[in-house]
């Protein structure tokens, strides 16, 4: 399998934001971002969106006549981000494949439900390791935390054709690219240091290899990336997502950055130098990002800046 592939330029692209960490029904629309307000058909609603600490994203792209929904993750809890899409009326019909970025909980734990709830045969993209049963995080004291394990034949039971890549893969009509594994290649991107393969004999750094993102080319405007939790690094991911189509203008970046927590800090700056660089139109973090890197990039990109809410739609 190549590392290159041939992404098709989309006309259109709509990213709905099925979950995330922050909800708010007051934030304003724009001609960029719709938003999930506190009034529908001149009510207030009677039902609102759930937020958690989890991630979940509904993809549309278009090009001329043709189609595509795809939905990246699937949040933490099983009905989250079911009662979500039902709340913004999605047909899950329409859903052609899932991607799954890596094997956290917040981002698989409501997928069997969520495959279950499509009902048919379709795609779930994710690298192999996304089933790795070993991982732990290791506490400060030394205490070894148990991270919950994804089954892969609940997924097959469910509906689910896995499809397992470690390699660029084009899916949804050739309008989405998984980036397949990341490589690091800057020195400040070097993986969260708290993460382990544990066997019971050895301890073995964990550095999340299965993550990967999603790019797509909207024309005349360049690659969207869109990440889950960026733990192989948002420079490095956005460096992946160039490197696997051959286009260098990046649009738009959003998703997770993992820039959060306490491990997290040293890499914040050199990370918002780095994007100023790469000089995107467009930023909307979301998830991992965390509250002091969200207040740094909304300082430097100001109106380029999206703040991200549960059931916004990004219109690109």
């Amino acid at each position: 399998m190549s590392d290159k592939v041939s992404l098709t330029e989309i006309d259109h692209l709509e990213i709905l934001s099925v979950m995330d960490n922050y909800a708010d029904a007051s934030l304003s629309s724009s001609p960029v971002v719709e938003r999930f307000g506190f009034y529908e058909k001149g009510r207030v609603r009677s039902d609102t969106l759930f937020a958690e600490h989890g991630f979940s994203l509904l993809l549309r792209a278009k090009r001329g006549n043709e189609e595509s929904a795809v939905i990246l993750d699937a949040g933490w809890s099983g009905e989250g981000a079911i009662h979500n899409l039902n709340l913004l009326n999605v047909n899950l019909s329409e859903i052609q494949a899932l991607v799954l970025s890596h094997g956290h909980i917040d981002h698989f734990g409501g997928l069997t439900r969520l495959a279950a709830a499509i009902g048919k045969n379709f795609s779930l993209i994710c690298h192999p390791e996304v089933f790795q049963d070993l991982r732990i995080r290791l506490t400060p004291s030394g205490e070894k935390i148990k991270y919950p394990v994804l089954k892969k034949e609940q997924l097959e039971a469910s509906g689910a054709q896995v499809i397992e890549n470690k390699q660029p893969i084009l899916f949804g009509k050739g309008f989405f690219a998984a980036t397949g594994e990341i490589p690091m290649i800057t020195k400040f991107e070097q993986g969260t240091s708290n993460l382990f393969l544990d066997d019971g004999i050895n301890l073995v750094r964990d550095d999340v290899s299965e993550e990967q993102s999603i790019a797509a080319n909207v024309r005349g405007k360049g690659l969207v990336v869109i990440s889950g939790c960026a733990h192989r690094g948002i420079i490095n991911t956005i460096e992946q997502a160039r490197k696997m189509t051959g286009i260098e203008k990046i649009y738009a970046v959003i998703g997770g950055f993992h820039l959060g927590g306490r491990l997290s800090g040293q890499i914040i700056d050199p990370t918002v130098r780095r994007l100023k660089k790469i000089d995107p139109a467009l930023l909307a973090p979301m998830h991992c990002t965390g509250w002091e890197a969200m207040h740094i990039l909304a300082g430097e990109f100001g109106d380029s800046l999206i703040l991200n809410s549960v059931g916004s739609l990004l219109r690109l």
